[in-house]
């Protein structure tokens, strides 16, 4: 199966983000994106899309930041998480 991993952040978690993100890789899918909402610092690739979000709109929006993943997903699998969860 394919994944979107969808990491809703308010820019404050990045170390954390980058332990999401290896926890993910572990899993050894094969075919699997994440697209992080939020503003992060963290760099792009092929793997790894990031989409900034103006946190001034309305602080914590949640449920903004998810509808734009599952916007943005390439896969119709999608995974949302917050940026405080790791997979096992």
């Amino acid at each position: 199966m394919d994944f979107t991993f969808g990491i809703i952040t308010d820019g404050n978690s990045d170390y954390f983000i980058e332990k999401i993100i290896d926890s993910i890789i572990k899993n050894n899918i094969p075919n699997y994106e994440i697209i992080i909402v939020g503003n992060s610092n963290l760099h792009e690739n092929n793997n790894i899309k990031i989409i900034k979000f103006n946190e001034n709109i309305k602080p914590g929006w949640i449920t903004k930041k998810k509808n734009i993943i599952a916007i943005n997903a390439k896969y119709e699998n999608i995974v949302m998480l917050h940026d405080y969860v790791l997979l096992n």
